[in-house]
């Protein structure tokens, strides 16, 4: 909506999508309206305020839909009609401002650069600063760990140190149950806790293996590698968080694989997260 009407009057419109549900645009909206008015004015019908000369009036309201009300400044002659209307949108909610019967150009001119601006910065302060996302979603999800613990197990088989671990070869059913442990330890999804036995089982599989310290070496150093064979995130972020998490996983299961070491018994499957570096996300 831009222009002169047929009544000689101006008018301006502005829309914005934000992935927001419609009913916490509206509550956040009708919570504070003066966050995206400016003016101190409550959202209910025949509410009044004022703020710095422009005085405002709640004419209608439709919950979860629309809201009228004439928005008069110094100087005008007549009040002109604003209209703040939210609308269900495929990717979230669309917000729309349309301000009608504006004195002059030089009023529209003015007014559109200020909705524009202050409807744009009310959504990004209810929409809040972007969630980090899990090394499970960085890394690209199911698919990605499972590319990451196939290319480990394809070096592990030709590997003079790791491979007697594996006598009979790396077994399908070994290599899926891996990646759901990676998967969850990474922030993905809770299978390995729900239906292969979570920490308790990891643990038993380590006891007894007596790993020295070259194979917990080679260990962390091979599965480096096969990060890059898998082609997972080669930011010095991600790489950080994944050689964090070898670091301490592989010499836990070096203590832990050692004849009568004491070990926990009972944990959760470890959570693993960014550490000091979150991704680098300009």
């Amino acid at each position: 909506m831009t222009g002169r009407t047929k009544d000689g009057s101006w008018q301006l419109g502005v829309r914005r999508t934000a992935p927001l549900s419609l009913d916490f645009v509206w509550q956040s909206l009708v919570d504070d309206p003066p966050a995206l008015l400016g003016v101190d004015v409550s959202l209910e019908v025949g509410a009044e305020g004022e703020t710095g000369g422009m005085a405002v009036r709640v004419r209608s309201l439709t919950p979860r839909v629309v809201t009228r009300m004439s928005w008069i400044e110094p100087g005008w002659v007549q009040p002109s009609s604003l209209q703040l209307r939210v609308l269900p949108a495929a990717t979230g909610t669309t917000v729309s401002i349309a301000h009608e019967g504006l004195p002059d150009e030089a009023a529209r001119l003015r007014l559109l650069p200020h909705w524009t601006e202050r409807l744009e910065s009310w959504l990004g302060q209810i929409e809040g600063p972007a969630p980090v996302p899990t090394l499970y979603e960085w890394a690209g999800g199911s698919d990605a760990i499972r590319r990451l613990i196939d290319a480990f197990y394809d070096r592990v088989g030709a590997d003079d140190l790791l491979s007697p671990f594996f006598p009979g070869g790396v077994t399908e059913e070994h290599r899926a149950n891996v990646a759901l442990w990676w998967g969850e330890v990474f922030g993905g999804p809770d299978t390995y806790t729900r239906e292969h036995g979570g920490y308790e089982r990891m643990l038993a599989h380590h006891r007894g293996l007596g790993i020295t310290a070259e194979q917990r070496h080679r260990f962390a150093a091979t599965m480096s590698l096969a990060a890059d064979d898998a082609a997972l995130p080669d930011d010095p972020e991600f790489r950080a968080a994944l050689m964090g998490y070898l670091e301490w996983g592989t010499r836990l299961a070096l203590q832990n694989s050692q004849p009568g070491a004491p070990v926990v018994e009972q944990a959760p499957v470890p959570k693993w997260g960014w550490g000091v570096a979150p991704p680098y996300q300009p």
